[in-house]
């Protein structure tokens, strides 16, 4: 008995964990073939001190849907869903989540540079039930937080 669980240890150390671990390595985004359209999957990531925002996200040609979280430190953090796509080098997304009981669905603005996005500020208004940028050529990304690009988990 011992003799067997001896070799059904090794046979999981030598045989099982190497071939996990290769079909695990991810050297950047995951991409398949749907119905002829590029699928890619990308994961990016942002912290200071104990703020945090993670994106993933799948591309399917121009548009995206993922999931968006913001983990703030003093104030409340949020986790929903993000549908929308590449304009140029912007993209633009409608994030869904609840707070404090109540559904939300916010306009965000991310500049695509190199292998990182950085999230635009602006003013927001109200229109009908979400808020969206005011004007989005004023939309600032000098100073807003970046996301870096990651392998996904």
């Amino acid at each position: 008995m011992i003799k067997q669980v001896l070799n059904y240890q090794k046979f999981i150390t030598h045989f099982i964990i190497p071939v996990l671990a290769l079909i695990s390595c991810n050297n950047g985004p995951d991409n398949e073939n749907i119905n002829d359209a590029q699928v890619s999957t990308y994961c990016y990531i942002y912290t200071r001190e104990r703020d945090s925002i993670s994106m993933n996200f799948t591309q399917t040609g121009e548009e995206i849907k993922g999931i968006l979280h913001f983990d703030n430190y003093q104030i409340d953090g949020s986790r929903g869903t993000i549908t929308g796509d590449f304009q140029n080098d912007t993209l633009w997304v409608e994030y869904h989540f609840m707070a404090e009981g109540m559904r939300n669905i916010v306009e965000e603005g991310f500049l695509k540079k190199g292998n990182s996005l950085i999230r635009g500020t602006g003013t927001r208004v109200q229109a009908g039930d979400k808020f969206v940028y005011q004007d989005r050529n004023s939309i600032d990304f000098t100073d807003g937080q970046t996301l870096m690009m990651i392998k996904c988990p």
